[in-house]
């Protein structure tokens, strides 16, 4: 191998004419072994974390399906699950945004974007036990499957939380009595 890179080695197999054979020798098994390098992702994860733990059972079976949809259309390769507090209780799906270096929702209930700072914790899924494990870290990384958010980000305050939504609901409710 190292003849090919070296370069007066590779012009002296060039001018006695046997760089093509050798060049073909070598060159061929490192292209077919030659594997596109990926980016990781923790879809299959979260889809797992979904089925088995967030959203179990037949009744949320829709919902879940349409979560994963969401996640199927989406370009991004990290999915973070947002919890409502310490009990794991499901909320949303978001996504890492590199650029703004904030989560953004991708499906569910709970603020539009959350920036990095605001994470008050963050967990892992461990398959093996079927539960989130807290990381005791305050870093977003690959290895983060889930999060959650300090309590007045629920109030609404413009985050696009669950207060908005109660309004919403609400206003239809009360023009529907009329």
């Amino acid at each position: 191998f190292y003849c090919i890179t070296n370069p007066s080695c590779r012009e002296r197999l060039f001018r006695n004419g046997k760089a093509n054979c050798i060049m073909g020798c070598l060159i061929a098994p490192y292209h077919s072994l030659f594997k596109e390098p990926s980016l990781k992702s923790n879809k299959f994860i979260i889809h797992n974390a979904l089925s088995r733990c967030c959203l179990a059972g037949k009744v949320n079976e829709t919902q879940k399906k349409k979560i994963v949809e969401e996640m199927e259309k989406s370009p991004a390769n990290h999915f973070l699950i947002l919890f409502r507090d310490a009990s794991c209780q499901f909320r949303g799906v978001y996504t890492l945004s590199p650029d703004a270096q904030e989560l953004v929702r991708l499906t569910g209930m709970g603020p539009r974007a959350v920036s990095c700072a605001q994470v008050e914790s963050i967990y892992k899924y461990s398959s093996d036990r079927k539960q989130f494990c807290p990381i005791p870290s305050k870093t977003l990384g690959m290895s983060v499957d889930a999060f959650t958010i300090p309590g007045p980000l629920w109030q609404g305050g413009g985050a696009g939380g669950g207060a908005n939504r109660r309004a919403s609901v609400t206003k239809k409710s009360t023009t529907s009595a009329k």
